[in-house]
């Protein structure tokens, strides 16, 4: 049997501090729960500590909104769905530093390799996958760098990472705390 000690780090999170499981590029995931009792993954990589969800929102949204001076969307479906539980929709540096935990392509390093997809969907050791990611494009809280109508997102369908997407087109929602 496992211990388990719980240390309060935010005003959402407890975390299991025991065990995290090592997965590529040095990154590490931990099981945690935020104070609501919503399952949770810690994610330390790249020297960011995100926590996500394990389950993502239920339905499409779009990413109309305002975008601030830092090119972050703002008063989006997507943005507001998260904004509800009190968390965030993850920018396009959380996705980038959720990705690097999981094998890329020789070929192409900024996509998922299909190695490193099946562990991001069905897990490695301790960390069980976000499994409801199979097949599905999620949005991120940041604007496209090239233009204002597109925004960064997470593809688990073509390429399998980072992309830019129509801010009008429907996608999956999945919140983060910092």
């Amino acid at each position: 049997m496992k211990n388990f000690a719980f240390i309060v780090l935010s005003s959402l999170f407890l975390v299991h501090a025991s065990h995290a499981e090592k997965m590529e590029n040095g990154c590490e995931i931990t099981e945690s729960i935020d104070t609501q009792g919503n399952p949770a993954y810690q994610v330390e990589s790249q020297g960011r500590t995100v926590y996500w969800l394990k389950q993502a929102e239920s339905g499409y949204y779009t990413n109309f909104g305002d975008v601030d001076h830092n090119g972050t969307i703002t008063n989006s479906d997507a943005v507001n769905a998260c904004a509800k539980k009190g968390l965030n929709l993850p920018s396009k540096e959380d996705f980038d530093a959720l990705q690097l935990c999981f094998e890329a392509t020789v070929s192409n390093p900024e996509y998922l390799s299909d190695k490193g997809l099946d562990q991001m969907i069905n897990g490695k050791g301790d960390f069980k996958g976000f499994k409801d990611m199979a097949n599905k494009e999620f949005w991120s809280s940041s604007v496209h760098t090239d233009h204002q109508k597109f925004a960064f997102g997470f593809s688990c369908i073509y390429g399998y990472g980072v992309y830019g997407g129509y801010r009008g087109d429907p996608h999956f929602v999945r919140c983060v705390g910092r």
